[in-house]
């Protein structure tokens, strides 16, 4: 990696600390390894003296983080639904407000008096709003996903007609705020291929830079266990509502047909934070188990048999797939599910987009231990050549001086 050039300030919703999502594994791979040749501020919300210990951590890797303390906000209940009914009147998205904070936008200003910067870098698009207040500095927004599409895909999936109608408005907010404030960047850095289109075609943003989504080879890969050879697994963040539609939509339309078919088997949900409603829903349905926050997934997908992505919303791509891979799973997902990833349908994965696909799809893995085994191979294959932090995170690196340049 090139000598210490850049200082960097970094814009992001909070420290990627612990890596318990894919935006936070993604932000601590690829930062933590530009912060060896970078100088890199690193300014976020805290809202906890835990998460200022995580803080402590991070700048092990020489980041120096600024924090911003915001009181952490609830995310169900009376006050949580009256401040998402009080926002359809606002211009900015839900997904924007609940990130814009006054006290934030001073930071920035008294940072940027203290020292000077080559480059802003706002980690996650929503906060591309606070480009307003800096004037000359080139920027670079990193797009996780493109929200706008998410939300559509929100709309298009919800039966319930008022949530429905707020999905709707929803999107055509997004929308407005993406082809806006997308355009303030010097470049955009999406994750896809897929995106990087979207956002030239949609925003007609021509800047665009992808930086795919990667996986620490070593950390996760193949350890010999003692298999259970009827259960699967789906692993991910249970409090991201895709996920939570996952689930849902695996377990009211895909698992009954499965459970036909192979009456001994398991199913594992491993991720944060799960809902009470999946909780409750779960209890109901025999062989399925919800483990919630788990300090370690390599234990669930090392002992399941297959790992399944029953995706129908989401954007980017899936580090839960990779995660997988690396760690020699064979896996069923929708094309929605691996959507952005250089994978082929019967090669290194399957693809199934309808329930009875789906279910069939798993069947075959269950039943056919060579066919598994092909996939295993040809997955871990695939993410070490192509998917590892180290070989990804020059690629931001370069989007930095070109943005500079």
């Amino acid at each position: 990696m090139a000598r210490k050039t850049l200082k960097v300030l970094v814009l992001d919703e909070e420290i990627p600390l612990p890596t318990n999502t894919g935006k936070k594994t993604r932000s601590y791979n690829l930062l933590s390894r530009l912060s060896q040749a970078h100088e890199i501020y690193y300014l976020c919300f805290v809202d906890s003296p835990k998460q200022l210990a995580a803080a402590q951590k991070f700048e092990r890797f020489s980041v120096k983080v600024v924090p911003s303390y915001k009181p952490k906000k609830p995310k169900s209940g009376v006050r949580f639904l009256s401040k998402v009914f009080l926002n359809l009147f606002s211009p900015l998205p839900f997904i924007v407000s609940q990130y814009y904070d006054s006290s934030f936008a001073s930071k920035i200003g008294a940072v940027l008096r203290e020292r000077e910067f080559d480059i802003i870098h706002c980690e996650i698009s929503p906060l591309a709003i606070y480009l307003d207040h800096i004037n000359k500095l080139p920027s670079v927004i990193g797009c996780h996903n493109v929200e706008a599409e998410i939300w559509y895909r929100y709309y298009d999936v919800e039966r319930n007609p008022l949530k429905k109608l707020y999905c709707y408005l929803e999107f055509k907010k997004v929308l407005r705020f993406e082809k806006h404030y997308l355009t303030k960047g010097r470049y955009c850095v999406a994750v896809t291929e897929r995106d990087k289109n979207y956002l030239r075609k949609n925003y007609h943003i021509e800047k665009v830079e992808v930086v795919p989504n990667g996986v620490d080879t070593d950390f996760f890969s193949p350890k010999k266990v003692s298999v259970d050879q009827s259960s699967i697994v789906f692993t991910g963040s249970m409090d991201w509502r895709p996920n939570q539609d996952a689930v849902r939509y695996f377990l009211e339309s895909i698992w009954p047909i499965l459970k036909a078919k192979v009456p001994e088997l398991k199913f594992t949900i491993v991720g944060r934070n799960p809902p009470l409603w999946i909780q409750t829903m779960a209890s109901k349905i025999r062989d399925v188990r919800v483990t919630g926050t788990v300090s370690d997934v390599r234990p669930y997908l090392w002992q399941s048999a297959v790992a399944i992505v029953p995706l129908r919303i989401g954007g980017g791509s899936r580090l839960k797939i990779l995660e997988a891979m690396a760690c020699g799973k064979a896996l069923v997902s929708t094309k929605i599910g691996a959507e952005g990833l250089d994978v082929q349908h019967n090669s290194n994965i399957l693809l199934a987009d309808t329930p009875q696909d789906f279910a069939r799809s798993v069947v075959t893995l269950l039943s056919n231990l060579q066919k598994r085994k092909e996939l295993e191979c040809k997955g871990r294959e695939l993410v070490v050549k192509k998917y590892s932090w180290e070989s990804l995170a020059p690629s931001l690196e370069r989007v930095w001086l070109k943005a500079v340049n």
